[in-house]
This record gives C-alpha cells, structure tokens and sequence, in this order.
C-alpha cells in the first residue's frame, strides 16, 4: 500500500487556492515529499488509485462533498482505509471531533495553525516511512564531544536524533520537529538546562515529550526531577545504561500518547453520545407530556368500571415517573456537553434557603417528616454569594426530596448554613436509614443506586446525586456523604465566597 520506499505521497484537497498553498508550503519542509493538490473532493477521489498516496490532509468546508463525506468515501476504499486522514477546518470542538472520528479521519487541525505545527503532526508519518524512524530524540548539550557520543548511542535505537549546543536553538528545534524524548544537560550559556525543563513543564509544552537530565553532579538529580524531569543519567554513562534509559523512556511516551489519543476520542465520542441522549429526550418529553395532559382531563371522572379508574390512574402515575427521568436524563446530557451555561448573581443564601425550604415543607408534610433551617453563622455574618438561583435551587430539591424518599415518618430533616474558611457550606441531614459503608462510594454516579429501599415505595432514577454534583461543581464548590447505617446521612457541599 502506498507509493514507493524513496517517496511520501500526500493528497491535499481545498476548495481554497489560499489555504492550499498555505499547506503546500509547509509540506516543503520535508525532503522525500511527494504532493497532489486538488480543488474538489470528488477530483481527488478519481484521481486516488493512480496516486496512491500514503496521507490525505482536507478542508472541511468544500462544495459538492465536505470533508466528513470526503472521508468516508476514502475509507470505504479497502486500499486506503488505513493511511493517515488530517481534517483541516475553521470550527474544532469537541462535536466537531468526534463526527470527525466516527468517519476515520485521524487528527483534526484548527485552520489558521501556526507555523509548524502541520509539519509536526506530519513529521512522524513520513519519518517513519522514508527514515525507519520510530521516534525523535533531541540532544542538548553544549559539549560537541558529549553529543556525538550520544548520538551515536541514540541512532542505534532507529531513533532520529536532532543536536543543539544551548537551549536557544534546542527551542528553534522543538517549535519545528516533533520531539519525543530530550537528553539535557544542565551546565549550559544562556539558560541552565534545569531551569529550561522547569519552562517546559510549567508551560506544558512538553506534556507528552520524556525530558531527561544528563549531568556530572548527583546532586541535581532531585532538584532535576522535582522541575518535572522524568529520569536522570550521570556522567560518564556507558552505552548500555543510555539503551536502558532512552529505550525505557521511548516506550513510556509512546504509550502515553496513545493513551492521550484514546482519551481525546473517548471525551468526544461521549460528547456525541450525550448530544445524541438529549436529542432523544427531548423527543420523547413531548408525548408524554401531552399524555399526561389528556390523563388529568379524565383521571377525576367517576368510572363505573372500577379497573379503567384504577387504569388511568396508574397510568398517569407512570407517565409522570416516566417525564421525570427524561427530565433528569436531559439535564445530564446538556451538563456533560458543556450546555450547562450559569446565570449567576449576587444573592443572599440564609434568604434563599428558608424560601426553598417553606416550598419544599408540604413534600415531607406527607411523610410526617419535618424540615427545618439553621443558621450557623454569626448574627452579623452577610449571607451574601453568587449563585444561580434556579441550579441551585435544583440541588437543594433533589437533596431534600431524597431526604424524604429514605426517611421513616416523625423524623426530621434539617437543612444547616454555615461559614467555613474556605466558603459557605450548605448540609442537608436526615433520620433516615443511612447508606451501607460499602455503598457510600459512588453515589454521585450517574445511574448509581443503593441496595437502601425508599420508606414509601417512591422511585428513583439515579440521576439526582449526579446532577448534584455537576451543578455544584460547576459553581466551584465540593459536595461528599457521610452516612452510618440506621442513623441517617448528612450531604453537603460548600459554594466559594
């Protein structure tokens, strides 16, 4: 598959004589490259068995056929279902990648990349290809005797290996080149080699990159280590110990960058996943909302037939069951595709609690279950904090009605203001039967329950802890349990000042 040894064949196809010459430049950098530019998807698919090319980079917006459907038709080409697809387009967000996945394209590229940064995400194809090359190692090192012996050492590896005497032209080479590993040394002009890995890690620039120190003194190993370094090697090293260590580190990198990848693809297929969700619930609410409409208009008559009252009355019962987990269920999808946007404004809490608490009264009235507020804070504390009232009115109800749901009657539940150091903290305690210790873990899981039944045989979907915890996460506060079997729970979460 592919063109011959002594060649890269790349494919690129934009409707833009701009934007292609843009990636045409770019591609020059590399010697061995072979480019075909077309203007039109439809051209280039015509045009692929005689090219044959070994990578296809594409615009998304294109007329006739964008570059989703470009893909797809490459992939479905058992020749090509393989080579490297790269996706060029002006939008690139989480939907836009994982619609780009589901299809084969391989990585995506915001347009106007800055300079380099296609060559690096080319860079490993094509050595691979017409190097044998499997990685890249950068040698810094301001002794040229130190870096010819390292690099001889290194090229054994099938590594290639790129050389700087300072850290100035080691960052020219690391803005231009996809580096896996760097061997630094640490006295240096300029800049010590400590201080610049100190740069990179803080930066993070070098997340996935395995930075390691190669120095005369012991010393600096700990201090190497704790600016981000990932070994260190002292000098004089023997070949066998830079083979360990590079070879060691190589496969590290390696690893975590696939690692990386697959977690990129998982964050945006869970994206589309939770888009999808919500889609569906959406279009299902409505239906059931018009049941439930039509059930109250005739749930009040009187039936002779005592069976079709009992029906319509368990059917309603359902149906609001039913319209409460779609509820649920849209608000964690919009939640974890990031539609969970809030409107925060400066109230004060102790007000806000009390009046959720009178609405929230006549749920537990029905139970026999109290509730009542306190309010620990000084008598001349100001309540006052930015919340989105409606969210957090949402986190307040979903504790409280849980509190109700797993409460025997004549108990009480309390809900308690306090001011810590680090913010406000808000708890909701019951009398209820408390949560086993080895269910404790996990309740704020979506669709996460416990072995604990309800004292009224109410329902429950799962998702109330969840989106608790998601709405006050997004406020900057933490919620957790503490629970003892038979004694009851106490949930609480704190909001920041």
């Amino acid at each position: 598959m592919g063109s011959e040894d002594n060649s890269y064949r790349i494919l690129v196809v934009d409707d833009s004589r701009l934007s292609r010459r843009v990636v045409l430049e770019e591609l020059k950098n590399f010697e061995g490259v072979e480019t075909f530019d077309f203007d039109n998807a439809l051209k280039a698919l015509k045009e692929m068995e005689s090219i044959d090319p070994d990578m296809v980079i594409s615009d998304f917006e294109m007329p006739d056929m964008d570059g989703l459907e470009f893909c797809s038709a490459v992939r479905s080409n058992e020749k090509f279902s393989n080579i490297p697809f790269l996706m060029i387009s002006a939008n690139v967000n989480v939907e836009f990648t994982a619609n780009a996945l589901q299809v084969g394209v391989d990585q995506t590229l915001l347009k106007g990349f800055k300079n380099h940064e296609l060559s690096r995400m080319v860079e490993p194809y094509v050595q691979k290809k017409l190097g044998g090359f499997s990685s890249s190692v950068l040698i810094v090192d301001d002794s040229r005797f130190n870096r010819n012996i390292l690099k001889t050492m290194v090229e054994d590896l099938d590594s290639r290996v790129f050389e700087a005497p300072e850290v100035e032209s080691a960052e020219k080479i690391l803005n231009e080149h996809s580096i896996d590993l760097i061997l630094l040394d640490h006295e240096m002009p300029g800049m010590l080699g400590m201080d610049w890995c100190k740069i990179l890690r803080e930066e993070k620039r070098c997340e996935a990159t395995g930075i390691v120190c190669v120095s005369g003194t012991k010393e600096n190993a700990l201090d190497f280590l704790r600016v981000g370094a990932d070994d260190f090697i002292q000098k004089p090293f023997t070949k066998e110990e830079i083979h360990v260590k590079v070879k060691m580190h190589l496969n590290r990198v390696s690893l975590e960058k696939e690692l990386l990848s697959r977690i990129e693809r998982e964050k945006a297929l869970s994206h589309q996943k939770n888009v999808l969700l919500g889609t569906a619930a959406h279009d299902i609410r409505n239906p059931i909302a018009a049941i439930i409409s039509y059930l109250s208009l005739v749930k009040e008559n009187t039936y002779e037939d005592e069976f079709t009252g009992m029906a319509i009355e368990t059917s309603y019962g359902q149906a609001e069951k039913a319209l409460e987990l779609l509820n649920e269920i849209l608000d964690v999808s919009n939640i974890n595709s990031g539609l969970l946007k809030l409107q925060v404004a400066e109230n004060n809490l102790a007000t806000f609690l009390e009046k959720k608490i009178v609405e929230m009264a006549p749920l537990g009235s029905k139970k026999d279950i109290g509730l009542n507020f306190k309010n620990l804070c000084a008598e001349d504390v100001e309540t006052y904090c930015s919340f989105d009232e409606k969210r957090l009115g949402q986190v307040l109800e979903n504790l409280l009605s849980n509190a109700f749901k797993y409460s025997h009657s004549n108990t009480t539940v309390t809900v308690r203001l306090d001011k810590k150091p680090d913010g406000w903290c808000i708890e909701v305690l019951d009398q209820g039967q408390g949560i086993p210790s080895d269910e404790v873990e996990g309740v704020f899981n979506e669709f996460k329950k416990t072995s604990v039944k309800t004292t009224g045989g109410e329902s429950s979907t799962g998702l109330g802890l969840a989106i608790v915890k998601k709405i006050v996460v997004a406020h900057g506060g933490v919620v957790w349990v503490e629970s003892e079997e038979g004694k009851g729970s106490n949930f609480s979460f704190t909001l920041p000042f």
